[in-house]
């Protein structure tokens, strides 16, 4: 099976795998070609070969995955795309680039009780990062 291209998502997500509260869910090429026969707009999804999903509707455990993805993304030196915080939700993303091609996209997410992270793998050209933004 195929995950995360960065190996620290890959550990992350094994941690996190079998813990009540954590759902922990990676959608594969295969999923994502299946998801794709019932989507308008599919051209977004050639792009992606896998999507992993950290998330928990536990405060505490969404905030440990905050904090450990935080810490791959301070390792890995990543600037914010684009940062969205108010008074109830936080939303920062990262992109790791190979020149113009963005091969992972790290969205943190935080919403009340909820949190988590989203990284998108593939080899996502620079002007469709805003329509899989936007998805």
């Amino acid at each position: 099976m195929v995950m995360a291209t960065q190996p620290e998502f890959d550990a992350l997500s094994r941690r996190y795998t079998n813990i009540e509260g954590i759902t922990v869910t990676n959608i594969d090429n295969n999923m994502l070609t299946l998801m794709a026969s019932s989507y308008t707009d599919a051209s977004t999804l050639e792009f992606i070969d896998n999507i992993l999903v950290l998330i928990s509707q536990d405060k505490k455990h969404g905030n440990d995955i905050i904090k450990r993805s935080s810490k791959i993304i301070k390792k890995l030196k990543l600037e914010p795309y684009l940062s969205m915080n108010d008074d109830s939700t936080m939303i920062n993303i990262y992109c790791v680039k190979d020149g113009e091609i963005v091969t992972d996209l790290i969205v943190q997410l935080q919403d009340g009780e909820n949190g988590g992270v989203v990284v998108i793998s593939g080899n996502i050209p620079d002007e469709m990062i805003n329509r899989i933004v936007q998805m």
